[in-house]
């Protein structure tokens, strides 16, 4: 299982907010994490399992970055974020950053 590197708290947009048509349904995902809208950083959802992402609901997520350095050298706890896939599909705020000792 991935290592989780920050939890997120995050809604999903409905379709009619612009976001996906479907609800995501996976044992795995991935997109990338934006701040401001403006910095993109890509991140793995860490599941355990297959795990339903309904629109319009809100989840906290732990994610892991492929590239987790250059992530958290711009990534703060209460940063404003977003998930995009072509087109912004959730809207939610950084909840937790975790250090090595706190996983």
């Amino acid at each position: 299982m991935m290592k989780k590197e920050a939890t997120i708290f995050v809604r999903f947009l409905t379709t009619e907010e612009g976001g996906r048509q479907s609800p995501i349904e996976s044992d795995r995902y991935g997109c990338p994490l934006m701040i401001d809208d403006t910095q993109g950083f890509d991140c793995r959802f860490v599941l355990d399992g297959v795990t339903i992402f309904e629109l319009g609901k809100e989840y906290e997520i732990a994610v892991k970055f492929l590239n987790p350095e250059n992530a958290f050298s711009h990534l703060s706890e209460g940063d404003e974020i977003s998930l995009w896939e072509g087109k912004k599909i959730g809207a939610g705020i950084v909840k937790k950053i975790f250090t090595d000792s706190e996983n």
